[in-house]
């Protein structure tokens, strides 16, 4: 338990430094968000896959979290195009995620643990494949 807090506290600054530390200065911070149903019966949202978890509210930070990947990817290619607003429009939504990150392990279960580090280690993976161009 102690390793997710620690893995999800170092993401969490990793939000904050990506998407500049600072408030959401405007912009709606709409986005498409693609989700699709796999065979299974899970969710995948922008192409990564949602875990079923036995906690909704795990199961609602792992959308969360993919739906916040969608336009982080899209606002990373508008900063590339010059537009830096679209990139810092996300900082107040990557603060909120961390601030979520501390509150939900409470009561979490092994398995459940389990899931959502394999869960954020993809996520993490997709966020450095964006900012390296890949």
């Amino acid at each position: 338990m102690k390793n997710l807090l620690t893995f999800l506290f170092c993401l969490s600054l990793f939000f904050m430094v990506a998407c500049g530390g600072g408030a959401s200065s405007g912009g709606d911070g709409a986005a498409t968000t693609t989700t699709t149903s796999t065979s299974g019966g899970s969710t995948s949202i922008g192409g990564i896959d949602i875990p079923s978890f036995s906690d909704s509210k795990l199961t609602d930070y792992a959308t969360a979290y993919a739906k916040y990947i969608e336009k982080y990817e899209k606002a990373y290619k508008e900063m590339k195009k010059g537009n830096a607003q679209a990139f810092n429009d996300l900082s107040q939504e990557g603060q909120d995620l961390a601030t979520k990150a501390s509150q939900i392990n409470q009561g979490v279960s092994e398995a459940d643990a389990a899931k959502l580090n394999k869960f954020m280690e993809k996520v993490t993976s997709r966020m450095t494949s964006i900012a390296s161009g890949q």
